[in-house]
């Protein structure tokens, strides 16, 4: 894997430079968006000479997924209007929550070069399973995440539809915020965001025939009909990322036009999801395709176009710390620890930290993140920021010596599985470690159940028989 471009981060870090000079007006909404079309204007020119030095599947790079992840829950929603902001915030919490929010960027950006590649050959234990064991793996990942879900409604398509275009979190497979033993089936979910790197690579094999292409592409359908019907944005950005990134390492050859392509496919679903989302996520698919209905709304939709609202609420934990409470120091990081364990075996886990979000803004009843940039800020104030930011970037370089590039399928999927902690990550540092956890799975069950069942099996010949060769 290739080292980011230094120039290309000179680049960004100059841009982000003049972008913290336009944080010094008296109207928030119109320096949050000079700010936001300044920052594109860098990350596009950073892109574009990454694309003009690097050849084409380098452009599939986990720190540059990290890069637009972040602008996108902090800054993108500014490229359009907002006048609403300027009543929500203050000019001079809007001013730190902006130079706080280009110090998180500044951090992944640097954060990057601070991991040198692996000096060493690619290794070559990498194991490469065949078209078969994938499949097998494929289907036996979708049952098991979405078990929980065909057992709540009995394993009935029609009532599957029906609560599906329900509104969100009406689903009798829903589960209440504190789980307790029955809720450890509902965790198999997290196997889903295994399904599109699976079902790229399996995409891209010469051997299997068209009916077996559409049977490994029905399980990567469903998740995203799950992720559209619920009005879970950041969810389809993640499965479609891991899609493309998958799909850009396993194809034989990659010209620049197919490369532009992949991008931007995933980036126009997911433009098209962000606007199209906020319309029906709370009333349902079902009532707002229904016409002449006359049952008020519960939630009127946005009348603005809204990605996270982050920078808002950057801005209200400025207001808040460390002049009103200090700051939350290793909070945070405990909070990481723990947030895999099932709460059946740790009752006493925590939900949030002392003073969430939620109370800070004033609305109990729903969940609000504030990007690796607010978190960071409530463990540290501006330090915790820049460390959040440089530690993602490390993490993300670290990520890019798995060696997609020797055409192990094991390493491609696992490489393209990174996006989902990295995208958890961005969203809320204190979910990396659940991010984590399909990747983990798919590192032990090629790693060591395989090599188990070698052990106990009879070698069939082939790696596309029984478990691979390793």
């Amino acid at each position: 894997m290739n080292l980011p471009d230094w120039r290309s981060t000179a680049i960004f870090l100059s841009v982000l430079g003049v972008a913290a000079l336009r944080t010094t007006g008296t109207h928030a909404t119109v320096m949050a968006s000079e700010v936001a079309w300044i920052v594109l204007a860098g990350l596009g020119a950073a892109c574009l000479r990454e694309v003009v030095t690097q050849p084409p599947r380098q452009w599939f790079r986990l720190d540059l997924a990290a890069l637009a992840g972040a602008y996108y829950l902090t800054l993108a929603e500014f490229l359009a209007p907002q006048p609403q902001f300027a009543g929500e915030v203050t000019p001079a919490s809007a001013a730190f929550a902006l130079r706080l929010v280009l110090l998180g960027l500044a951090g992944l950006a640097l954060g990057r070069h601070l991991v040198l590649p692996d000096a060493r050959k690619a290794p070559s234990g990498w194991p490469d399973p065949g078209v078969r064991t994938w499949t097998a793996l494929l289907w036996t990942a979708f049952l098991l995440a979405n078990l929980h879900l065909f057992l709540s409604v009995q394993f009935n398509p029609v009532t599957l539809l029906r609560e599906l275009a329900a509104p969100r979190f009406s689903q009798s497979w829903s589960r209440e915020r504190l789980g307790d033993g029955r809720a450890l089936l509902s965790e198999w979910q997290l196997l889903n965001y295994l399904i599109p790197p699976i079902t790229a690579w399996l995409l891209t094999r010469r051997a299997p025939s068209a009916w077996h292409r559409a049977l490994c592409a029905l399980p990567f359908a469903f998740v995203l009909t799950i992720s559209f019907c619920s009005g879970t944005r950041y969810l389809m950005a993640t499965h479609a990322a891991s899609f493309a990134l998958a799909l850009a390492w396993s194809l034989p050859s990659l010209s620049r036009l197919h490369a532009a392509l992949l991008l931007f496919l995933p980036l126009a679903l997911l433009l098209i999801v962000t606007v199209v989302a906020l319309r029906f996520r709370h009333e349902g698919l079902g009532r707002t395709l229904t016409p002449h209905r006359t049952e008020s709304r519960a939630i009127a939709p946005p009348k603005r176009w809204i990605v996270d609202n982050n920078v808002r609420t950057i801005a209200k934990l400025t207001e808040t710390f460390p002049a009103r409470h200090p700051y939350l120091g290793p909070e945070i990081p405990w909070l990481m620890l723990v947030r895999p364990i099932p709460r059946a075996f740790f009752p006493a886990k925590p939900t949030k930290p002392s003073l969430s979000m939620e109370e800070i803004i004033g609305i109990p009843q729903t969940t609000i993140a504030a990007s690796f940039v607010g978190e960071g800020f409530l463990m540290a104030g501006a330090p915790g920021t820049f460390l959040f930011g440089l530690g993602l970037g490390m993490l993300c370089a670290l990520w890019g010596r798995i060696p997609a590039d020797t055409g192990s399928s094991f390493a491609i999927i696992l490489h393209a599985s990174g996006v989902v902690w990295t995208f958890l990550a961005l969203r809320s540092p204190i979910w990396i470690s659940v991010g984590l956890l399909p990747c983990v799975a798919l590192w032990l069950t090629v790693k060591i159940a395989f090599p188990v069942a070698l052990r106990l099996l009879p070698a069939q010949g082939g790696s596309d028989h029984g478990p691979p060769r390793l």
